[in-house]
């Protein structure tokens, strides 16, 4: 369908009939208003005419690309008068995708329709084809990140050797898959006895919740005595879940308050917006076992999606398997230090083993050592062999005094018949050295008497080495963070009374400056007598250096005013050519003055932007004097404004350019801190104390923009006020 669109009747009819002939169906239009009501119902190409009665042709063009309905449509401009070069650069402009002049022949109209067409239809389909690969792309992704998460949690799970582990592992890994802001692990209790069927959860880790949260839920009921569902008032998420071996998901946080009631207090001190329990189930139809849950908490509203619950139950039955794992493992360490503490006991040792062993008769003396028992004390067999082994081994204690063999551990255990397990103690090897050690003693007791002992030696030089170490880093640790502490608190603490004292000494400059005014004005005015040219002249002067002064401290203050955060903002829409606008009435005079020309380039009326009005005309204010004040008489200072790309709605930069002395390249960071005057020798002739930048700087920070300077001496400065961009009241 082709839209033809001139006011002419008889060129609309011209150029309907070639199209018609050509196989075309056309809708007519007389004027542009006709034509954009017409075009996203009832074209695929629009003829356009220049010359319309009611809109311009160039701006039905433009309201056309401009309108996500009608942007697509190809636009071919068809002018008798308008059909110079610039004219065909003005339609182009305007998004126009091609332009004909008449006289035109009909195979050349009808031919630029098709090929316009034909290119239309293919930006149509490359766009429909971009939008299915790109929905391709997103959930690719969103399966890749699920994997990810996945294997991470795998990978972790893995790794994890102890049921402490395994929670550990699922607090940080399983939160972290699930993007929430507080997570805990839940496991059963051991029933009671066969008939108590009441299912009892324990909190055994948790991260993110208040410590009030896990002080109270630290052991709660998942189901009624009857092993059934809890009462409304009492029940939980996580109880649902372990009790019913379920998901439970609840979007929104009135939504999980409404249905179980005591998270309200949660929900709300927590501002929980979702809350998710997920069980850790093993096994599958009857055989299935729930060996605890997962609960989580998000901050924002979320959808669980079938693919999102089939990775939570994926999730729940990797922890499952993970805590089975961990248990098997408990249970088999469990046993296998049984077994060895029995080897210890019964069994002949073997030279083999890696502990050091020794055998010892009633007395204490050596009858026996292996050799690792050599290689950790540094004595041989043959050296120590009927020896007693404490006076040659353990006869000193570490601070040089005396270690009698009736107070040391070992000989009690021969004494007493009682076993010594695990003794971590200092033994001396060979030469005087001391090496820590984890010695196990048990007696030989046959029909009631010792007889010997076997001694296990474990070297735990390495273990109290790194525990040394890590105290010592500990402490330095400690030592640094109060240090820096300490640093922070004093820097802060400088920082306000510098801050109080310049708000202070502002406020009393300003009495003695506001009474040197009032006083020069008095004069001046002859209210205490007649004044002569030469002491009008002076009393300009003394009223010139009063303003200045009080310009001063009025920068001080406000400075202080920033710096110290007391600044409120009142961020609104702000049209960008009302924040230049009333520059130049302000400044005017002062550039006619000094002779420095002042030029603004308009601002588009359609840019607006978000600010704090009377803080955004401070700034350009400021930044305007400021170059005023560095451009000599013949210079110029240029204003203009202009949007730009940026996430959201984009923003505006405000641009002041001078032609004034310049700022050196390795000065130029400089020139935003406070109380700093780049070049003294440059800046002595202009005024000031060096806060107007910094404060402008802050307020374009505080109104979430910035503010940026570019200079090459000799030649002017160029400094940049971005703010974000606003939008169009009513749009």
């Amino acid at each position: 369908m082709v839209l033809v669109v001139d006011d002419t009747e008889a060129n609309r009819y011209v150029v309907a009939r070639w199209l018609e002939r050509a196989g075309f169906r056309v809708v007519e239009a007389a004027g542009g208003a006709e034509a954009l009501a017409l075009a996203p119902e009832a074209a695929d190409l629009v003829i356009l005419d220049i010359h319309l009665p009611d809109v311009d042709g160039f701006e039905v063009a433009r309201r056309l690309k401009a309108d996500a309905r009608t942007a697509h449509l190809p636009v071919l401009h068809l002018s008798a008068e308008r059909v110079a070069p610039v004219d065909r650069a003005a339609g182009l402009e305007v998004g126009a995708d091609g332009y004909l002049t008449h006289p035109v022949e009909p195979a050349e109209l009808i031919a630029s329709v098709r090929a316009l067409l034909r290119l239309s239809q293919s930006e149509r389909a490359l766009r429909e084809q971009n939008a299915v690969l790109a929905a391709a792309v997103r959930e690719a992704e969103r399966a890749r990140v699920r994997v990810d998460r996945l294997q991470g949690l795998t990978a972790a799970l893995a790794a994890a050797a102890t049921q402490d582990e395994v929670c550990a592992a699922i607090l940080r890994e399983g939160g972290t898959a699930l993007g929430t802001a507080a997570t805990a692990v839940a496991l059963p209790v051991p029933a009671a006895g066969p008939a108590d069927r009441t299912l009892t959860l324990e909190l055994v880790a948790a991260s993110g919740w208040p410590e009030a949260a896990t002080t109270a839920w630290g052991r709660f009921p998942a189901s009624a005595p009857d092993g059934g569902a809890l009462p409304p008032e009492v029940n939980s998420p996580i109880a649902d879940a372990v009790r019913r071996g379920e998901p439970v998901w609840l979007e929104g946080g009135e939504a999980a308050a409404a249905r179980y009631p005591v998270l309200r207090p949660l929900v709300e001190l927590m501002d929980a917006r979702a809350w998710l329990a997920v069980p850790f189930t093993l096994g599958e139809g009857g055989e299935r076992r729930v060996l605890g849950g997962l609960t989580v908490v998000l901050r924002e509203e979320s959808h669980v999606s079938a693919e999102d619950r089939e990775l939570l139950l994926a999730m729940g039955r990797q922890c499952a398997q993970a805590l089975e794992r961990a248990r098997l493992a408990d249970a088999e360490r469990a046993a296998r230090a049984e077994a060895e503490r029995a080897a210890q006991l019964t069994s002949t040792v073997a030279t083999h083993v890696a502990e050091g062993i020794c055998l010892m008769d009633a007395a204490g003396r050596l009858t026996y050592m292996n050799p690792a028992a050599e290689r950790l004390l540094g004595w041989t067999e043959a050296e120590l062999l009927g020896e007693v082994l404490h006076d040659r081994v353990h006869y000193r204690r570490p601070d040089g005094r005396p270690f009698p063999m009736a107070e040391c551990p070992l000989g009690r255990a021969l004494a007493a018949a009682e076993p010594v397990l695990g003794l971590a103690d200092q033994w001396i090897r060979k030469g005087g050295a001391f090496v820590h050690v984890v010695a196990t003693c048990a007696p030989i007791v046959r029909e009631g008497r010792v007889v010997g002992a076997v001694l296990s030696l474990h070297d735990d030089t390495a273990r109290r080495t790194a525990e040394a170490e890590r105290e010592r880093l500990l402490e330095l640790e400690r030592g640094a963070r109060a240090a820096a502490e300490a640093a922070y608190r004093e820097a802060a603490s400088a920082n306000r009374a510098k801050g109080d004292f310049l708000a202070v000494m502002s406020h009393e400059l300003r009495t003695p400056l506001n009474a040197i005014g009032g006083y020069a004005e008095l004069i001046e005015l002859g209210i205490r007598g007649p004044v002569t040219d030469e002491q009008r002249a002076d009393l300009a002067r003394i009223q010139a250096a009063q303003r200045h002064l009080i310009g001063l401290v009025t920068d001080v203050l406000n400075f202080v005013r920033v710096e110290s955060g007391h600044v409120r903002y009142t961020l609104t829409e702000v049209p960008a050519h009302e924040a230049f606008g009333a520059l130049e009435a302000l400044v005017g005079p002062q550039f006619q003055a000094k002779g420095v020309a002042y030029a603004a380039a308009p601002c588009a009326p359609a840019l607006w932007v978000r600010a704090d009005r009377d803080r955004l005309q401070q700034v350009l204010l400021n930044l305007v004097t400021n170059a005023l004040k560095f451009t000599g008489p013949g210079g110029r200072v240029e204003v203009a404004c202009e949007a730009r790309p940026r996430p959201g709605s984009g923003a505006v930069a405000f641009r002041v350019r001078d032609t004034g002395i310049g700022i050196p390249p390795e000065k130029l960071g400089a020139i935003f801190e406070p109380f700093v005057q780049v070049n003294q020798r440059l800046t002595r002739p202009q005024d000031g104390v060096g806060l107007g930048l910094a404060i402008s700087r802050d307020l374009a920070r505080g109104m979430g923009g910035s503010l940026t300077a570019e200079s090459t001496p000799g030649l002017g400065s160029t400094f940049t006020l971005t703010l974000p961009g606003g939008s169009t009241p009513g749009a």
